[in-house]
């Protein structure tokens, strides 16, 4: 039976109009924020440098949806950014109506942890594979659900091309399609008591097929040493805590402080809860008991690779498929849990207050200048701006800090700067360049150099170098 409040149009209409409004907050960031570092990287493999084609930088799916948007709308920011933005209406759909599943405290909450993570949102601005990932993992998530919900075997195949389609958007979503492919089946054939349709064998069979080049990719990726990034203390430490501190995005955190211990015992304390639900309560085609089983699984797979594999722990935004799965876990839970045992008020207080903390990164970190993980980019663009209206005859170069390289040399092509000689990761102290942008900190190394432009927010100067 519907409330009032539930009945309302207003509030029924709210979600979408707020998925609206965050979508153009994803647009006009992805039109105005400087392009970055690893997005530099993708435009180089786009313009047909093989040096990163075999490099954990080569997201597959990403550059050839950006290829093909470059053809349309040529190589701007925005244009190479277009599928990730378009990527976070998919997100939004699917995971909305997943949310439909949750009475309405415990939809609130999955939907500020869903929708206004800022660092989630971050990847739906950029010409990175995560924004894409994080859209086909949603579709694959909802085809699960309604197979199980349903019955029908239909969808099982959309479930495993979306998740597929996630693989190839980056690969540290496998860890996520196998997750939830394992526990949707394994809930599809508890359900029809271990019978597999012929039809449905077909489909697992194909999606294997297509996972072969992904693998195979991987595994060149593996013996070249470029899946580096991650830890080796621990699925908690390396992988959970990691990512928990990004998601925070500028409210300051300790890694080993009273506050991250709190939240992994809460973690902790929710999954031991949640085995208990999902033993006690029988159910299998419930949203909670395919988004633990997937959740669990998914936590399960990293500890399995380090230990027979020796992969490292995913850190960071190489983990960043477990937010759609938590902000799905956690209110289902907490609905599984205390279903029947609140009231209906304290239902709603609980639910609005861990919204509206869920709400405060975003509340303190949204932005149309940066992203968490490439800050030091911010003011690339501008800093070019700023040497451009510099009096110099003939061509001049330009001594960067590696991590500016390709940022610059972005700008160089798209916006014609043929007055600016190509850049290198030349060491700056050679004294061979006419202008130098680094760090504040790297001053020290430049003596005598005219400051031209200091950017307080990436903690970067422009200078002129004084030659002898």
């Amino acid at each position: 039976m519907k409330t009032p409040i539930t009945n309302n149009r207003a509030w029924l209409s709210a979600p979408y109009l707020t998925g609206a409004l965050l979508l153009i907050y994803v647009a006009v960031r992805a039109a105005v924020m400087s392009f970055t570092h690893d997005e530099s990287l993708t435009y180089t493999i786009l313009k047909g440098d093989k040096t990163w084609v075999f490099t954990g930088n080569h997201h597959v799916l990403n550059s050839i949806l950006a290829k093909s948007s470059a053809q349309v709308f040529g190589y701007s920011e925005l244009a190479l950014r277009l599928p990730n933005v378009l990527a976070f209406a998919v997100y939004f759909y699917f995971l909305h109506r997943l949310l439909k599943q949750l009475k309405t405290p415990w939809a609130v909450l999955a939907f500020a942890l869903l929708f206004f993570n800022p660092y989630l949102l971050d990847f739906f601005s950029l010409c990175r594979g995560y924004g894409l990932g994080l859209a086909f993992s949603a579709a694959s998530l909802f085809f699960w659900n309604k197979i199980l919900q349903t019955g029908d075997h239909q969808p099982v195949r959309w479930a495993l091309l979306a998740g597929i389609l996630a693989t190839y958007s980056n690969y540290s979503f496998f860890a996520f399609f196998f997750a939830t492919s394992c526990a949707g089946l394994l809930l599809y054939l508890q359900a029809s008591q271990f019978r597999l349709r012929r039809r449905t064998f077909f489909d697992l069979a194909g999606g294997f097929l297509l996972l072969l080049p992904a693998l195979w990719h991987v595994g060149e990726l593996m013996k070249r040493n470029e899946l580096y990034f991650g830890g080796d203390q621990g699925l908690l430490k390396d992988t959970i805590q990691t990512l928990a501190a990004k998601c925070l995005y500028e409210i300051p955190v300790d890694s080993d402080g009273t506050g991250m211990q709190i939240f992994s015992g809460f973690l902790l304390a929710t999954l031991l809860g949640g085995a208990i639900v999902f033993l006690v309560k029988k159910g299998s085609g419930s949203l909670f008991h395919f988004i633990f089983l997937a959740f669990l699984l998914s936590l399960l797979f990293p500890v399995f690779l380090f230990h027979v594999f020796q992969v490292k722990y995913p850190m960071e935004r190489f983990a960043i498929y477990y937010l759609p799965l938590s902000g799905l876990y956690f209110p289902a839970f907490f609905q599984e849990a205390f279903d029947g045992k609140l009231k209906k008020w304290p239902s709603w207080a609980l639910g609005l207050c861990l919204a509206g903390l869920a709400i405060l990164p975003f509340v303190k970190g949204a932005n149309f200048t940066y992203t968490n993980n490439w800050k030091y980019d911010a003011n690339t663009e501008k800093m070019l701006e700023v040497l451009a209206q510099e009096t110099h005859d003939g061509n001049i170069s330009l001594g960067v800090n590696p991590l500016f390289e390709p940022a610059v040399n972005y700008y160089r092509e798209t916006k014609g700067y043929g007055w600016l000689e190509k850049v290198t990761r030349e060491s700056i102290e050679t004294n061979k360049f006419d202008y130098v942008y680094c760090r504040l900190d790297e001053l020290g190394k430049l003596p005598g150099a005219l400051p031209v432009a200091t950017f307080s927010e990436t903690k970067t100067c422009l200078v002129r170098v004084v030659k002898d």
